[in-house]
């Protein structure tokens, strides 16, 4: 048992609650309590000031640090509060990137320590894809990349003058490996950072051979740069990426130039889609090369037709592309089949179709859990609350949709807070609290303007016309006198 599980279980035995009772009031599941107490896993920062609020405790306190014995002024509450923040950052940092950062040398010269350095960049390069796939299965925190991160931009600048390629190359493929990995979990601004870092290295290589995973970088900070809804950096460094030879790289950035041909044009000029039709055809003459990889690109290009089908209005073609993006993504990565899930829970439901939503909504929950996957997270909890608000469970959608936004505030994950935004608009449209309503409503448009999101800024236009119809029709009603029965005559 941790320090940190010691004390949460002592604090919540003295406060007198089960682990069920303080999982419901730090809105978490009763394993997640468990697993804190015994240590299996460590809460994040977040889930620690909601434990320290529901127990009565200083956050410092539950990273081993006594209770003091006088009040502090707010001021100095607000020191100790940034305090306790670092030191359980830097002890979590500690715990978790020990293992994978130079080696400290002592007592050797300078070129010694350089070429020890040196070794230390290609085995974390030739690492790097079984380390992404620990992080993604929970066993390391997502900490550890970005402290590699930081670590391997210091070990090229270092050696860059004496190695040039020798560690350039290796310290660009690790960069982009982590940029790519953040950036699938939505944590987006770090990803653009390891990938701009990634530009520059494969920028200044004098390697020919490094063209291919050059161009990929630059996809993925395409990738990146649409998500923040930085579309003009999106498209610059997509169509770069379109002149790759590498078919590899060529139906991703076929992919991304699709997303914002079809889904943030108000009124694309291609409605045949041609963009997905080569990203499957492209697939299908690979398929014997690299079925995996095809059935990558054919997953993407059925998740772009459905959102280019939901988006205007197609439901019953968006849920059919969803199902096959779903049977394609079984060869893709775990995130990439919690996505597809997700698709088609949010299009069933665009038809009424909550059965199949809550089927589809399980199976994402049970792998965005394992995985930690913020942003995933936030959008489903956007599509369970249209789901409770659809079976008459408003309340219950409420709660969904408030959780949703508190996750993607803290990822920033864009995209789900557009969904969440709505969902809890039209759960307060369901119980009629028509201020509040408009205000979430009005938010979901503000960031789908700043992500250029035209399709869904059109939605949610209609969104808000509806809530302030629905408004003025209930005022009035209100207003309306009670009818006077009219009185019968005597027989």
């Amino acid at each position: 048992m941790s320090e940190i599980g010691r004390r949460i279980k002592q604090a919540r035995e003295e406060k007198g609650l089960t682990q069920s009772q303080l999982a419901a009031v730090v809105h978490c599941s009763p394993q997640a309590i468990s697993n804190w107490e015994i240590g299996n896993r460590t809460p994040s920062y977040e889930d620690l000031q909601r434990l320290a609020e529901a127990l009565g405790r200083p956050r410092s306190w539950f990273l081993g640090e006594e209770m003091p014995l006088l009040p502090l002024q707010s001021a100095w509450q607000e020191v100790e509060q940034m305090r306790a923040r670092l030191d359980y950052l830097s002890a979590l940092l500690r715990q978790t990137t020990q293992a994978f950062l130079p080696p400290v040398t002592v007592g050797v010269s300078d070129e010694e320590e350089e070429r020890i350095l040196l070794q230390w960049v290609l085995d974390t390069e030739q690492d790097m894809p079984s380390l992404v796939k620990q992080v993604e299965r929970g066993e390391i925190r997502w900490a550890t990349l970005i402290a590699l991160c930081d670590e391997l931009i210091r070990a090229a600048v270092r050696l860059r003058p004496r190695y040039h390629n020798q560690v350039l190359r290796p310290a660009a493929l690790a960069l982009r490996q982590i940029a790519r990995a953040l950036g699938d979990q939505g944590y987006r601004r770090e990803a653009i950072e390891a990938g701009e870092q990634a530009a520059k290295l494969f920028d200044e290589l004098d390697d020919p051979s490094c063209r291919q995973d050059a161009l990929l970088n630059l996809y993925n900070l395409a990738l990146f740069y649409l998500g923040q809804g930085e579309l003009e950096k999106a498209r610059e460094y997509g169509e770069v990426a379109a002149s790759a030879e590498d078919w590899t790289v060529l139906w991703r950035a076929w992919g991304l130039l699709a997303e914002l041909e079809y889904n943030f044009a108000l009124q694309p000029d291609d409605w045949e889609l041609t963009y997905c039709q080569r990203m499957l055809t492209l697939a299908d003459a690979h398929e014997e090369d690299d079925p995996e990889q095809a059935a990558r690109a054919r997953c993407l290009a059925y998740e772009i037709q459905g959102n280019f089908y939901f988006t205007h209005g197609q439901y019953a073609a968006a849920l059919e592309a969803a199902r096959q993006e779903l049977q394609e993504s079984r060869k893709s990565p775990q995130h990439r089949v919690a996505n597809a899930h997700l698709d088609v829970a949010q299009y069933a439901l665009a038809l009424g179709n909550t059965e199949e939503a809550f089927a589809h909504l399980a199976q994402a929950t049970k792998i965005i859990q394992a995985l930690d996957a913020k942003a995933l997270k936030a959008r489903a909890h956007a599509h369970y609350a249209e789901a409770y608000r659809l079976i008459g469970q408003v309340e219950q959608s409420r709660i969904e949709a408030h959780q949703g936004l508190q996750v993607a505030w803290e990822c920033e994950a864009l995209w789900p807070m557009i969904l969440c935004e709505m969902a809890y608009a039209a759960a307060c449209t369901a119980s009629e609290q028509w201020a509040e309503a408009l205000f979430h409503a009005r938010e979901a448009l503000n960031v789908a303007r700043r992500m250029g999101l035209q399709p869904y800024q059109q939605r949610i236009r209609g969104l808000i016309e509806e809530i302030q119809t629905q408004s003025l029709q209930a005022a009035r009603h209100q207003e309306q006198p009670p009818a006077v029965r009219p009185r019968l005559r005597a027989v």
